[in-house]
């Protein structure tokens, strides 16, 4: 498929210091951590999510906060937390294939030292988005981390290009949580083939260890992983029992897409104690502006219902837009926007 190149305003940049700071990243070819600037304040298109869905978005205008809550929230926070560093020589090991991430000797946990802080002390309906498909398109990758809050977790792909570690860097930079994508096979395999490392049922444990490995060495500072695709293999045991049980040793969190009905990654995940949350709602598809307001009045409904919810979204120009203008007022509704280790975390077990 190809990608649609996005046009991107120019911004100042300024040193970074080394506190807190309000930060996006600068539109430029040759983009370097040390250069990012404050974001210009984003546009609202023409329509929103609340003119796009009269109905659900006029339920969502009429919920009120949580005990003890103001009437309205503030538009999201602009000061940037200081997330650590992306290598941090505890946290990983030496393999053939690079750096894994790995519990340290004093216990601490890549899902839990790299995971963006967060607070929520009215206990509003927590919602977590989570773009994917990063790091293949330049122009797409730049676009998530510079127009959406650091708020939404950006998932990246391990077959990306040379310049992942920059954009890692760049993402946490601007406080977005990071995922490793894990390509896993679809029931359309051989016909739709997600790449060379796929993790599939036809191999050995072992030789899914292997691939799986490779993926986790391509980068660092991520606090989990998201199956790319994967019906049929997340659909047998045999296959999925070592590699969640690999991931939890890791110290790491899983997010199932829920690319099928009879995925049995949340019973599996329990087994082996691995900590896990479950999409509820794929916002772009089809990637159109009405259906996609449409699918985040949804993922309101559920985060009100259940207390939170998990969305998933691709890189497609619209969908950075949609989400763009939903978050602008999403606390206003009585919703807080959430890293997705908060959601897992806040799961029942």
């Amino acid at each position: 498929m190809g990608y649609l190149a996005l046009t991107e305003p120019p911004v100042d940049t300024v040193a970074v210091p080394p506190a807190q700071t309000i930060i996006a990243i600068p539109a430029m070819p040759n983009l370097t951590a040390e250069a990012v600037a404050p974001a210009p304040e984003p546009v609202a298109p023409s329509s929103s999510p609340a003119t796009a869905n009269p109905q659900p978005a006029a339920e969502a205008d009429s919920t009120t906060p949580a005990e003890g809550a103001p009437n309205t929230a503030p538009q999201l926070a602009a000061v940037v937390p200081n997330l650590a560093p992306v290598l941090a020589p505890p946290l990983v090991e030496p393999s053939p294939f690079g750096p894994l991430p790995r519990v340290s000797p004093d216990g601490r946990k890549p899902r839990e030292v790299y995971a963006r802080p967060f607070n929520n002390p009215y206990k509003r309906p927590m919602i977590a988005v989570i773009v994917t498909g990063l790091g293949l398109s330049e122009a797409a990758t730049i676009a998530a981390i510079q127009e959406l809050p650091g708020e939404i977790t950006l998932a990246f792909s391990p077959y990306a290009a040379s310049r992942l570690n920059e954009w890692i860097e760049l993402a946490r930079a601007a406080g977005h949580e990071v995922l490793l994508s894990l390509p896993m096979e679809p029931d359309s395999y051989p016909l739709n083939d997600p790449g060379p490392h796929t993790l599939l049922t036809g191999l050995t444990p072992s030789e899914n260890l292997q691939r799986l490995q490779w993926m986790l060495s391509r980068f660092t500072g991520y606090v989990g992983v998201i199956d790319d695709q994967g019906a049929r293999f997340t659909a047998s045991e045999s296959a999925m029992l070592p590699i969640l049980g690999e991931l939890g040793k890791r110290g790491l969190l899983y997010i199932d897409s829920r690319t099928t009905d009879h995925g049995l990654t949340p019973g599996l995940a329990s087994r082996v104690g691995l900590p896990r949350g479950v999409n509820d709602r794929v916002i772009d598809d089809p990637a159109t502006r009405l259906s996609i307001d449409a699918r985040l009045a949804e993922v309101e409904e559920i985060a009100k219902r259940n207390g939170a919810a998990i969305a998933l979204a691709f890189h497609y120009p619209v969908s950075i837009e949609r989400l763009s203008a939903w978050v602008r007022d999403v606390e206003a509704r009585g919703f807080v926007l959430a890293p997705v280790s908060a959601v897992v975390a806040g799961s029942a077990p």
